[in-house]
């Protein structure tokens, strides 16, 4: 999403019981505006569609994303308060607005991030995750642009991540045909290229909790060495480089990153999703390796379990 002061003038919409400031950001479907509850005071985002982008289909996928927003709370997870219709035609979605900068923005200050941050930041996602899961839904879209990362000041040291936007997310319980799937207006498939799983980009239909941790694994590697596992001059090549497998290796671009970390980033970011490590396995081993980072005499112990090497503290 471009920032707010470089986006131009577009008219406030009127949603009673806010007040309206400004707007925050625009993505490729919508746009979110900072406001204020009017009888509470709290500061929030609302977000709606995009004029342009407000066919049925628009309108049934907002619809979705208004549901999960209903249904999920967690510490992780940015929260949302209300929702509703204005004259019936345009739903609009009131979501916390809290002091930060998104992962996007911290990657390109920062560059790389330490391997306790990145960790940290991961077991926190990780936790996010887990909850969505839990109630079968796969958030399908994770990227350093819905990461929203708040800290004091420019701080490293104390920080809370959470997971936001929920505009592609699925229910896995749900039959949905392929055609419905494919809601992205992207020409590139159902996802962010660089980050969605191979299945997403080819298969739709095909999405699992797998999916969410293979771009949880694109996101670990590119907040250790500041470039995207499969990069390439275009798109195009990206996402046949990410189809093909063809991964960049994380220590030769990142020297300081443990042989463990980057053994369990490579096996997320698993062509087949039955490669991959199952959420869990992924973070007990983030949690063994924090463990032993802050313990630095105690070794981690080798052991295997499916089909990854997990590394655990003693």
């Amino acid at each position: 999403m471009k920032h707010a002061h470089r986006l131009p003038s577009i008219r406030k919409p009127s949603i009673p019981g806010y007040r309206l400031q400004g707007l925050l950001a625009a993505g490729g479907t919508a746009l979110v505006y900072a406001a204020t509850h009017e009888s509470s005071g709290r500061a929030v985002a609302i977000k709606i569609p995009k004029t342009s982008c407000r066919s049925a289909s628009d309108l049934e996928r907002f619809e979705q994303e208004m549901r999960i927003a209903r249904l999920v709370r967690h510490r992780h997870l940015v929260g949302a308060h209300d929702d509703g219709w204005l004259a019936g035609e345009c739903p609009y979605l009131v979501m916390d607005r809290q002091p930060g900068r998104t992962l996007s923005a911290v990657l390109a200050s920062q560059r790389r991030l330490p391997v306790t941050v990145v960790i940290e930041a991961a077991l926190q996602l990780s936790a996010a995750l887990t909850e969505l899961h839990r109630q079968h839904i796969v958030h399908c879209d994770l990227h350093p642009k819905n990461i929203w990362w708040e800290s004091p000041g420019q701080s490293l040291d104390s920080f809370t991540v959470k997971l936001l936007d929920f505009g592609l997310a699925r229910f896995l319980t749900e039959q949905l045909a392929p055609q419905k799937i494919l809601v992205s207006r992207s020409p590139f498939g159902f996802g962010t290229p660089g980050y969605a799983a191979p299945e997403q980009l080819t298969e739709p239909a095909c999405v699992s909790a797998g999916s969410d941790v293979y771009s949880l694994g694109a996101l670990l590697f590119e907040s250790l060495s500041f470039c995207r596992p499969f990069f390439r001059n275009t798109i195009e090549l990206e996402i046949r480089a990410q189809c093909a497998g063809s991964l960049f290796t994380l220590r030769s671009l990142a020297p300081q990153v443990p042989a463990a970390l980057a053994e369990l980033i490579t096996s997320m970011l698993s062509l087949e999703p039955s490669a991959r490590p199952t959420l869990s396995e992924a973070t007990e081993v983030l949690s063994g390796l924090r463990k032993s980072l802050r313990h630095p005499s105690k070794p981690p112990v080798m052991r295997r379990r499916t089909s990854v090497m997990l590394r655990t503290a003693a």
